[in-house]
């Protein structure tokens, strides 16, 4: 079976390097929902270089730092899992604590309903950020000669 994150084609990528990527996987459910992917497929973060990983690291930061800004959320969840999709990637999600189950995680099952209004703020802010983000993103600088194993 081919692995979804390595395709070279992704409708929702907003942004990219040498070494990683950037989806929009926000839904309705969760109106701000990004994924860091690296470019290789590897499937542990002890499969990077020191220098990707750093600088996965301030990728990270970057994101978080302006999920936070753009949204006034409540709190950033990240998530690692790989078990599904045995490729590295980071789920970056923004939490409100009227979301569909906060505080318990966006795999819980939810808890609430959101209304329409909301969701659709919550949608127009991702939009502006999507947009700033791949501004941000591309001023981090990447490690020189390097590989990522």
């Amino acid at each position: 079976m081919q692995c979804e994150l390595c395709s070279t084609s992704h409708p929702n990528k907003i942004w990219e390097n040498a070494y990683f990527y950037v989806l929009n996987a926000s839904t309705s459910t969760y109106p701000v929902f990004l994924r860091l992917v690296c470019k290789t497929h590897i499937k542990e973060m002890t499969e990077l270089s020191q220098p990707v990983f750093i600088h996965m690291c301030r990728l990270m930061r970057t994101m978080e730092k302006a999920v936070t800004e753009y949204t006034h959320c409540e709190k950033v969840n990240w998530a690692q899992f790989g078990c599904v999709v045995p490729h590295l990637h980071w789920h970056c999600i923004a939490r409100w604590k009227d979301d569909v189950n906060f505080p318990a995680t966006p795999w819980n099952e939810p808890i609430r309903t959101v209304s329409h209004k909301t969701i659709q703020e919550r949608i127009s802010i991702n939009e502006k950020l999507v947009q700033h983000l791949s501004i941000l993103l591309t001023q981090v600088p990447e490690p020189e000669n390097s590989t990522i194993p």
